[in-house]
């Protein structure tokens, strides 16, 4: 059988020319893991193109594909989109069924289109979004397909949209000024009205992402790929398969399977699970109180530009290091469920006599209201800049 999202592809006439690679059982924010090897930076090869929708970034980017789909469990598809200048959307959870998506973190995983610009980014969630009756609970059984495309011609003027100050707590100076840059050219010319504001739980995402995906997946290893949750439906060759998977993962592959393990084994009285679940409801209630009085949230898709491609294997102190920086910003979304999207604002150096980077805007907004910030990635591109050669 294909997973809904495939079966409604196909059925809407497009052509499937293939697969990607992504980054080892996606336990990578960054592009080095892969059982395939390093998935380069098609703007400049000696730095990273963002985890782990790592190949699917790059087909886009390279105009091999005009989409693809990529998973999202802490920032999987707006980290390469904004790393490899695409538009990349992490739908309202559960808005796109997950039902033959391998579970890596079922508490948090999203499927959503990354393209070349926004309207095909829209195109296509008109196209794989909508309830499946097989995938358990529907959290969007009752809604309505909707044409997100036709939300591309109103205008963005009088959105409110809050400036959250943690958003770039983490930021490189330059990625900063490119994003700010960004904001006052909708303020100025789009007439969108933007507001400074604080929301502390956000700096908790990333942290309850990574103890909730950790304990998560030492479970799907105990039980052999089978998902704890009833939320999507069981196929035993996709089972075998993560089995296999398991007994012939490369080093960065059995870091991510002890790093789990010892987790587990170190913290067994903690409920350390149901207790990170439990802070998720706290972002979430954060958020939700912003989105009362905002339609939207911006910051940073990524704080930091794209770092260089490790020459040897990354130890797990330095690994770890590297995932905080660069999930800051799209962990909490996951974390609270609210879709959110990338998409490029402008260029940035990291290097002298080296390649402009993209540097992505990220706005994220009420449930189910992905029009809204499909409207305002739309004024972005409208708005960024050409690169510099």
């Amino acid at each position: 059988m294909d997973a809904p999202l495939v079966a409604r592809i196909l059925n809407e006439g497009a052509t499937i020319v293939g697969k990607t690679t992504c980054e080892n059982l996606c336990f990578s924010a960054l592009s080095h893991t892969s059982c395939h090897g390093v998935v380069n930076n098609p703007h400049d090869p000696t730095r990273s193109s963002g985890g782990s929708s790592s190949g699917s970034s790059v087909a886009v980017a390279l105009g091999d594909v005009d989409m693809a789909i990529g998973s999202d469990t802490g920032g999987s598809i707006r980290m390469p989109g904004a790393f490899c200048g695409c538009v990349g959307l992490k739908p309202t959870l559960d808005l796109v069924p997950t039902l033959g998506l391998n579970a890596c973190m079922q508490s948090c995983d999203h499927v959503g289109p990354i393209c070349k610009d926004v309207y095909n980014c829209a195109l296509l969630l008109e196209t794989i979004a909508g309830p499946e009756d097989r995938l358990y609970p529907v959290r969007a059984r009752d809604l309505e397909r909707e044409k997100y495309t036709e939300h591309l011609s109103k205008n963005v003027e009088g959105l409110r949209v809050a400036i959250v100050k943690e958003g770039f707590q983490y930021s490189d100076p330059d990625v900063n000024s490119a994003v700010l840059a960004m904001i006052d050219k909708l303020r100025d010319t789009r007439g969108v009205i933007f507001e400074d504001i604080s929301v502390p739980a956000h700096a908790d995402g990333v942290k309850v992402l990574s103890v909730t995906r950790n304990l998560e997946y030492t479970i799907g290893i105990q039980q052999n790929g089978q998902p704890y949750t009833g939320r999507t439906y069981l196929m035993p060759d996709m089972i075998k398969s993560f089995k296999d998977a398991l007994n012939n993962q490369n080093e960065y592959g059995k870091i991510s399977t002890i790093w789990s393990a010892f987790y587990n084994k170190r913290f067994p009285t903690l409920n350390l699970l149901p207790r990170a679940i439990n802070r998720m409801a706290v972002i979430r209630s954060a958020y939700q109180k912003v989105f009362e009085k905002y339609h939207a949230v911006v910051m940073p898709t990524v704080p930091i530009k794209p770092p260089k491609n490790p020459v040897e294997p990354l130890d797990i102190y330095a690994r770890t290091e590297s995932y905080i920086p660069v999930t800051f910003n799209t962990s909490p979304f996951n974390a609270s469920g609210h879709p959110s999207i990338t998409v490029n604002c402008g260029y940035v150096q990291a290097e002298r006599d080296r390649p402009f980077l993209p540097v992505g805007i990220q706005f994220s907004g009420r449930f189910y209201e992905e029009g809204v910030i499909l409207r305002l990635a739309k004024a972005v591109e409208d708005l960024c800049p050409p690169q510099p050669n």
